[in-house]
C-alpha cells in the first residue's frame, strides 16, 4: 500500500513534486526513544531518516511532497506527537513525560 501511495504522489501529472528535509528536536533525552521514533517514522510512506544526532536528540527527516513551511511544521508536529505517545507507552519515569507539552490533540 505504501508503495502505491508514493507512486501516486510521484507520478501525479501536472503538479511538481516538492521534497524537504525537516529537522525535529525531540523533547526527551532517551536514546531508546530517539531510536524507536526514527524507526517508526521510516514506516511513513515517503519519509526517511537522513541523520540522527544523539548529542542533541535531533532527527533530520527527508519528507516526500512537502509543499511549504506549514506542511513541514505539520510533519514535525506529527513526529513530536509520536514521541509523546511512545513515551507514554514506555513509561513516564524513564523519559520525563511530565516535561512534555500537550500534543496537538491536547493530550499529555
Amino acid at each position: 500500500m505504501s508503495s502505491v501511495q508514493v507512486a501516486l504522489v510521484v507520478l501525479r501529472p501536472g503538479r511538481p513534486l516538492r521534497n524537504g528535509v525537516v529537522e525535529v528536536n525531540l523533547r526527551t533525552p532517551s536514546d531508546v526513544v530517539l531510536t524507536v521514533v526514527a524507526e517508526m517514522t521510516c514506516l511513513i510512506p515517503g519519509s526517511l531518516v537522513v541523520e540522527a544526532r544523539r548529542s542533541t536528540h535531533t532527527l533530520y527527516l527527508h519528507v516526500l511532497d512537502v509543499k511549504d513551511e506549514a506542511g513541514a511544521e505539520r510533519f514535525r508536529q506529527s513526529v513530536l506527537d509520536l514521541e509523546t505517545r511512545l513515551v507514554r507507552a514506555l513509561g513516564r519515569h524513564t523519559d520525563h513525560l511530565d516535561e512534555l507539552p500537550p500534543t496537538a490533540e491536547g493530550e499529555r
